[in-house]
C-alpha cells in the first residue's frame, strides 16, 4: 500500500507595469512568490515581502492593484 501526499501550493507571479513618458507599456517581471493561501493578507505579506527584497517601495504604486487568481 501506497500513500501519496498532496499538498496545494498557491503561487503568485508579480509583474510592474508602466507606462513611460512616450506612452509605450514597459512590463518587468519580479518574481513566482509561493504562497500558503489565497486570502487578501497573505498576498499582501508576500508583496511587501518581495518590495523589500527587491528595495521598492509600495508608495510609487499607482492603485488599483490587478491580481488575477488562478488554480491550478
Amino acid at each position: 500500500m501506497n500513500l501519496v501526499m498532496y499538498q496545494k501550493k498557491e503561487q503568485m507571479t508579480i509583474v510592474l507595469r508602466n507606462i513611460d513618458n512616450r506612452g509605450v507599456v514597459k512590463e518587468r517581471f519580479i518574481g513566482v512568490v509561493h504562497v500558503k493561501d489565497t486570502s487578501s493578507l497573505t498576498l499582501k505579506a508576500a508583496i511587501d515581502d518581495v518590495f523589500t527584497r527587491n528595495s521598492l517601495s509600495m508608495s510609487h504604486v499607482n492603485i488599483p492593484i490587478f491580481i488575477p487568481y488562478y488554480e491550478f
